[in-house]
């Protein structure tokens, strides 16, 4: 795994979506059962909250969209999710 993400401008065909930013902390509460980043990115995905288009399909680009925005505003602006490429050539279908 260390060499697959050494540099992912490689042209690995990875996407690294984070719960936080390098200098935040990661939000953990027993309240949601989870971290709030994996809180939200499975409420996203198993109610269909992050198929922001709404065709039917959640794209890579549309969980990292859905990420950042749902993290930063439950975490009223302490926690931001961030994503380390974006791949428009590569944004493969998730869900």
């Amino acid at each position: 795994m260390k060499f697959l993400f050494t540099d992912l401008r490689k042209g690995t065909g990875a996407t690294v979506v984070s719960s936080s930013g390098g200098v935040e902390l990661s939000i953990e509460t027993n309240r949601l059962r989870n971290g709030l980043f994996t809180y939200v990115l499975i409420n996203g995905l198993m109610s269909g909250d992050a198929d922001l288009n709404e065709d039917g399909q959640i794209l890579i680009s549309e969980i990292q969209q859905y990420t950042q925005i749902n993290v930063r505003t439950l975490s009223k602006g302490l926690q931001t999710a961030t994503s380390r490429i974006q791949n428009t050539e590569l944004d493969y279908r998730l869900w």
